[in-house]
């Protein structure tokens, strides 16, 4: 066994996933980072399955665009759990993570989009395409902050892990641009 092995934690994860906790990251903290990231998916995923459940029919091809987006951040989330960082990381001394709460959930203030918009598949009725796409977007911007604020009070413990987690935000926002950039017509 080598040296670098013994100096990391493997912490069990729902669905066999086992990632290996860097040094300097306490195993409970990078756990519950990880077991928070999941949860909070599943409860994402099962919000937006809900929600297209009532507007399948009004809109059914922005709909099935939507469950495919669930379904990429549903595999996002579990790459991301096998891509557990390995360095260890440094704490910064200037973290504060009462105002990073509040930039976070500033950030989750509603506001509607203006403009022109995204274009309505002839299929769907234009209303609902715009309801399912406000509420992907409300969701995501929650789901992100959800993430962050909780990897927030955990980055003392778990620094590596906090950062990993703001990655896993960071690819949310990144695979919501995607999604709006590959819009159905």
């Amino acid at each position: 066994m080598s040296s670098d092995s013994i100096s990391y934690v493997q912490i069990g994860l729902a669905d066999d996933l086992k990632p290996m906790v860097p040094p300097g990251d306490d195993p409970a903290a990078a756990s519950a980072i990880a077991n928070f990231a999941l949860a909070q998916q599943t409860v994402f995923d099962t919000k937006l399955r809900r929600f297209l459940s009532g507007h399948c029919e009004a809109a059914p091809t922005i709909a099935a665009y939507a469950w495919e987006l669930s379904g990429a951040m549903n595999t996002g989330v579990l790459d991301w759990i096998r891509q557990w960082p390995t360095e260890a990381a440094e704490i910064d001394p200037d973290f504060n993570a009462t105002q990073q709460d509040a930039i976070d959930t500033s950030a989750r203030a509603a506001t509607k989009p203006t403009g022109s918009g995204l274009a309505i598949p002839e299929s769907d009725d234009p209303e609902t395409v715009y309801e399912i796409t406000a509420f992907v977007f409300r969701m995501v911007r929650e789901l992100r902050a959800e993430i962050t604020i909780f990897a927030n009070s955990q980055y003392a413990a778990a620094p590596a892990s906090a950062d990993h987690a703001w990655n896993l935000s960071t690819s949310y926002l990144r695979l919501l641009g995607v999604w709006a950039l590959s819009w159905p017509e």
